[in-house]
């Protein structure tokens, strides 16, 4: 199982060698999103998503990160990437399996 913070170093170290601006936000959704893409959820290849991103003339990525709680204090629990192009925002996440049980 890969460890996500870990993962999220190496999205950051990624995009950046791709030229890419590196946000440390949080995507904000609302409860019916318009113009909102996802990822498929069983496809975790990040890179893809990155290189989608790139070929569409992204500059930004916003990339978040989520850490759990009791037992899992302290450890990244899910990560999202998004990038926004034409008032569509596209969205990559990845979460582990505790994670989504808290």
């Amino acid at each position: 199982m890969p460890d996500l913070g870990k993962t999220f170093d190496e999205i950051s170290a990624y995009a950046k060698s791709q030229g890419l601006h590196v946000f440390h936000g949080v995507p904000l959704i609302g409860e019916e999103p318009q113009g909102v893409m996802l990822w498929d959820e069983n496809d975790k290849n990040w890179r893809d998503f990155i290189e989608v991103g790139l070929a569409e003339g992204v500059k930004t990525l916003v990339a978040s990160k989520e850490y759990g709680e009791g037992k899992h204090s302290g450890e990244v629990g899910s990560i999202t990437l998004a990038w926004s192009k034409d008032g569509i925002i596209y969205l990559f996440s990845q979460a582990e399996p505790w994670f989504e049980e808290e």
